[in-house]
Formats: C-alpha cells, structure tokens, sequence
C-alpha cells in the first residue's frame, strides 16, 4: 500500500472529527527513563487548518503518514494486537529501527480528542474558544512487539499491551529481601567507583582483580559506611515473595 493512500490533508477540521495522535517513547531502550525527551517521538497523520503539524496540549505532532487497525477495547477473548504501519519514504522508519534497537519494547500511546477542543494554534484565526486540554479520550498505550515488515515505503509493527509481551514475567521485578539485584561498579545501577574492599564473601582485600560485592547488605555498608545504602533489594519482605 502506498503511503500516499492514508494521509490525510486537512484545511478545514470538522469540529465533530477525531484527531488521531501518536506517541512513541523509546527512552527504555536507551537505559533512560521513560518520557525523556531526546527519545520521545510525536506524530500525526493529518495536517492542521493552517496546513501545519497539529499541536495538542502546547505539543507538536509531526506530519507522518500512520495507518494503525486494532485499537480498542476488549472485554473478552485474548488481548488485542493492533498494527500500525509507519511511512518509510524518507527513510525515517528505518532510521529509527537503527538508533533504538529494532524499536522492540518501545511505548506507543495513541491519543484522541475532537477537533473542537484542539489548541488555538491549529486554526486560521489563531483562535479556538472551545480549545480544551482537558478533554480527550483515554490513552491507550501499547508496547511494539516485533516488526512484521519493512520496505522503501512502509514499516510495520505489532503491538502488544504491557501483560500480553513475549517474555515478560509479572512483577517485572523478583522481590528478594537480601540480594542486590544491581550490577556491582555500573554507574547506571551500583555507584560505588572507589579502591578495592572485599571479596565475595565480605573478607578484605586490597586487590582489584578480587573485590567483588557479596550483593548483601554487609557488603553494601562496607563501600558506603556514612551514607544511605544504594542496595537494590526489599530488606523488609519475607525471603522471596516473587
């Protein structure tokens, strides 16, 4: 299907139609927290009255042609599955694909409100008096799943929702009560970045090659003795209430 096909051009919003936005937020897969901004995507397949991107909420949403199918809500049979096919033209999919590792586990939060209440920035005059920020249907959000194809047009997606992800286990995180689950001298987890202290099993060493935190809280008070503990573990539950 060309991408021709399902862009949308619009100089005059219907007040009564639905502004379709998307939100694609790959800052997981950059070891980042989600919403950071240098990894957060916002496009729309429709331009605003002005002939320009739409803009909600003081955000601007780029002009990408999307066709998405299987959004919605089910209240039986398995989750849905949407898929949402991206233009590829510009080469602006695949450039994606690259920089953020297939974009696998990326968030895509679909967003809808009526073109009445969109901001004033949209329309000829500037103006809008029903612009409401407030008024919009809920978020729908969904992780990518895996891609299902690629070509010089079009790249193509299967979403899934947070309980529906191959290989996810929920809690996403075991509960354990002493054992650090963080990687020892990894500036994104454990800080500790000073001398050698102690062996796997806490005994004192002065020799690099064998320090090695014991992941306990012995072990975390012996690098960090006048300061709050950076131990990554629930010292208050039981042995392990995964």
């Amino acid at each position: 299907m060309s991408t021709a096909n399902f862009l949308i051009h619009s100089r005059e919003l219907s007040q009564s139609a639905i502004i379709e936005m998307y939100v694609l937020d790959a800052s997981n897969l950059m070891g980042a927290a989600w919403g950071t901004s240098e990894y957060v995507f916002r496009f729309c397949n429709q331009l605003n009255e002005r002939g320009q991107p739409m803009v909600w909420q003081g955000l601007t949403y780029a002009v990408m042609p999307i066709m998405a199918t299987g959004f919605g809500e089910s209240s039986d049979g398995p989750a849905k599955r949407p898929t949402m096919s991206i233009s590829n033209v510009l080469g602006m999919a695949t450039g994606l694909i690259g920089e953020f590792k297939g974009l696998v586990g990326a968030r895509i939060t679909r967003k809808r409100t009526f073109a009445k209440y969109m901001d004033a920035a949209n329309f000829v005059s500037l103006t809008n008096p029903n612009a409401d920020a407030n008024s919009y249907f809920p978020d729908e959000v969904f992780f990518v799943e895996r891609k299902t194809g690629e070509d010089s047009e079009l790249v193509t997606f299967e979403l899934a929702s947070v309980l529906d992800l191959e290989g996810v286990m929920l809690p996403r995180r075991i509960i354990v009560n002493n054992t650090c689950t963080w990687k020892y001298r990894d500036p994104d987890e454990c800080p500790y970045a000073g001398p050698a202290v102690a062996t796997v099993n806490d005994t004192a060493t002065n020799i690099m090659a064998n320090d090695m935190c014991s992941k306990k809280v012995s072990g975390c008070q012996l690098r960090f003795p006048k300061q709050p503990l950076p131990f990554s573990a629930f010292i208050s539950t039981g042995l392990n209430d995964a």
